[in-house]
């Protein structure tokens, strides 16, 4: 994982990310919303801020609590600070799963993530110093895309390549399974709460349109290694192709596999929910 290239990425898309980021805040909402009840939160690390979307709910939802949030693209940062004039939110860009960084935090009673955690470098040992940092009964709460998301783009990709006679290669970010992020939670030090999944479908109007709004959110969709000129040519075809596969009303269909991950960190078999 390239983290400098991650943030330059978001970086660029500052721009453009509150206005496509419609399945982030979908997910932000939720979050929010299904955060444990009769929780007494003092302190807050978010981690992967982003425009500052989480955070602005979380500073409503919690309006006693601290609120560190975090972020590895200072650009972003400094947006999420302009829409979130709070004296409770400390900003500050950085690396989460650096202890450096962790060190600025401290401890919290709640360690929250939307749509950030499937960027991990190093996700058993970051889950696991998450784990250090909370104070006893903390949680750790999260959004993330399953294995499921981009599947149509996946198989448009295939059916691409093999025409060209290539070998498969990668497309998209490799998104973990929920059973691999439970794994990694229990493997942490948590008791798994709750670990919820939706496969979303989203309606775009043509795949160059879903192609865009995914470079408007700071991700990526192709890593191919082909030479310019092949990629483009590839890119070209494969959009026909997922015009053909995946038609839908209004347009073509993108699916989104969303997990919901509530880790505890308490004695026995937990908290009630």
């Amino acid at each position: 994982m390239n983290k400098k290239l991650v943030a330059r990425r978001f970086n660029h898309s500052v721009s453009t990310y509150q206005q496509y980021a419609s399945v982030q805040k979908e997910m932000a909402a939720r979050l929010v919303a299904n955060l444990p009840p009769g929780q007494r939160i003092g302190r807050i690390l978010e981690v992967g801020c982003g425009t500052g979307y989480l955070t602005g709910l979380l500073a409503g939802h919690y309006q006693s609590a601290e609120i560190i949030a975090v972020d590895i693209a200072e650009k972003m940062v400094a947006e999420a600070r302009k829409l979130n004039d709070c004296p409770r939110i400390r900003f500050l860009v950085g690396d989460a799963e650096a202890n450096e960084v962790l060190q600025q935090v401290g401890p919290v009673d709640l360690i929250i993530s939307n749509a950030t955690i499937q960027w991990l470098a190093f996700p058993e040992l970051t889950v696991s110093r998450w784990h250090h940092l909370l104070k006893p009964e903390g949680w750790f709460i999260a959004s993330t895309f399953g294995s499921h998301t981009f599947r149509e783009l996946r198989k448009a990709f295939a059916v691409t390549e093999s025409n060209h006679h290539l070998p498969p290669s990668r497309h998209a970010l490799s998104m973990k399974t929920k059973q691999e992020w439970q794994q990694i939670l229990t493997a942490g030090g948590f008791h798994v709460r709750k670990l919820d999944e939706q496969l979303r479908p989203f309606v775009y109007e043509n795949c160059r349109t879903f192609l865009r709004s995914i470079k408007a959110t700071g991700a990526n969709y192709s890593e191919s290694g082909h030479s310019l000129t092949k990629e483009r040519k590839l890119l070209q075809d494969m959009m026909r192709i997922y015009d053909q596969m995946f038609k839908t009303d209004g347009g073509v269909v993108a699916t989104y596999h969303l997990l919901y991950l509530y880790g505890w960190k308490g004695e026995g078999s937990g908290r009630k929910w």
